[in-house]
Order: C-alpha cells, then structure tokens, then sequence
C-alpha cells in the first residue's frame, strides 16, 4: 500500500523549540542555531482592521512563508520524519516495497512536505505506520490533514484489510494515489491512457482564444517556450508512446 500525505498548514504550525532540537541532533554549533533561531523568532504580526493596523503581535511557533530561508529550515524539520522510519525499517518494523525483484525496499520519498509512505498492507504495519506519524505530530507540531490524504492498494489486497485502514484513517481511496511531483505515481500497462493528460494540457494552452491573434513569432515563442516544456519533466522518468507524441506534434501543427 501507498500513503500519500497532505499536512495541514505545513509552515505555520513548526514549533520552534523542535526546530532548535532537531538542529542541534544534526550537529551545527550552537553560535549558528542561535542566530537561526534569533532569525525565525523576530517575525511579528499585525492585523488589517477596516483598513488599519491594529497592534503587533509576536506568535509562537510557524515559518514565514515566501522566507528564502524557510525552506531549508522546514526541510531540517521533516528529516525527523524520515529518520522516524530509517529507524523502524532497520528494526524490521516496517518493510516498505521492493522496486524490483531482488532490488532495494524503498519505506517512504519526501519532497519538501510532500510524502509519500509505503508498507505492507497489514493492520500491523498500518499501525506502526500511524505510530510514527502521531509521533512526529506531536513533537513538530504537524497535522495531518485526513480528508486531503490519500490511499493505494495493490489488486491482491483483502477488502477488509482495506476498509479497515481506511476507516481508521479517514482518508480517501485513489485508484493512483493521485500525483506526487505533477506526476502519475503508478504507471498500467498502457502507457498511452496513463500519459494522456499531457495532450490535453497542451490543448488547453493553445486552444485559449487569445492565442489565436498571435503573430508566427509569438505562436513560435508559445510553442518552444511553453508548449514543449509539458512534457519535458515527464520525458525524463518515462519513455511516452508513440501514438502519444504523433498526437501532441498533430495538435502543435494545428495550432502553427
């Protein structure tokens, strides 16, 4: 089975002693921590009322989003996370999946505060799996936003092993877990009905009717600058079919 996180505020609710904890475990002086923290704790609030400010305020936990240095500093956060289940895989708590057969068990992939966890479809491991989760709630001040997660379950798993996890977390259930990164997670046999999006978005970018008063050189600046960067990111973790690429270069012609 597959997990896929939302967290709920994910910026606004780091508590900032857990910060300087974590911070501290990996080791930078505490000269540096200091000045970090001096930094992230000097932010302070005011509120628009009918036009006016009222008095400033200074919270107690959360990054300033749009921060060149709060991304970083999420970044030390969520490590915790990822160190949570490094250490309940080396305790063959969790199993994780296999990537291939004789291949490495891949447990979880993070991308700023975009996880994805995989385990084993067992009550057991679910268990251990919300374990650690409610942990690094608590301790970061994280939420898991429920009704924005999501689940994936392989063809071979008992119906009631689904339904019971996925009433015990509350969370929906996807037939591809949706998106992680903008792309498509699980990957059928055809490769054409999975990728298909990818011409429908680049016939929403030229079907605008603006574009249609385009001289050539802004149709050729649409085409190289826009149109052909849709499919780049996806071109390099998959190889598209190609009655898939007839159809987008078709649709391109058309347009030009």
């Amino acid at each position: 089975m597959a997990l896929k996180l939302d967290i709920s505020n994910a910026y606004d609710t780091v508590e900032w002693d857990f910060l300087r904890a974590v911070m501290v475990k990996l080791g930078f002086g505490g000269r540096w921590v200091d000045l970090i923290m001096e930094c992230v704790q000097s932010v302070s609030y005011a509120i628009l009322v009918n036009g006016k400010a009222s008095n400033s305020f200074v919270p107690s936990r959360g990054l300033r989003q749009g921060d060149s240095l709060s991304p970083y500093l999420f970044l030390l956060c969520v490590e915790s996370l990822s160190s949570l289940i490094n250490q309940a895989e080396r305790q063959k708590v969790l199993r994780g999946v296999l990537v291939a057969r004789g291949g490495i068990r891949v447990t979880h992939l993070l991308f700023a505060y975009d996880c994805v966890v995989f385990g084993q479809a067992s009550w057991q491991e679910w268990l251990k799996i919300k374990q650690l989760l409610e942990i690094y709630e608590k301790a970061s001040g994280q939420c898991l936003n429920r009704q924005k997660t999501s689940l994936f379950f392989s063809t071979n798993v008992r119906d009631d092993i689904k339904r019971r996890i996925r009433k015990d977390i509350g969370a929906g259930m996807q037939n591809n877990c949706e998106k992680y990164l903008g792309l498509t997670i699980m990957v059928g046999k055809s490769q054409y009905n999975t990728f298909r999006g990818i011409k429908d978005r680049v016939w929403n970018k030229i079907s605008n009717w603006k574009n249609l008063f385009l001289s050539p050189a802004g149709k050729e600046v649409l085409l190289k600058a826009v149109i052909q960067a849709i499919p780049t990111y996806h071109m390099n973790v998959f190889k598209l079919s190609i009655k898939l690429y007839k159809e987008i270069a078709a649709l391109m012609d058309k347009f030009w």
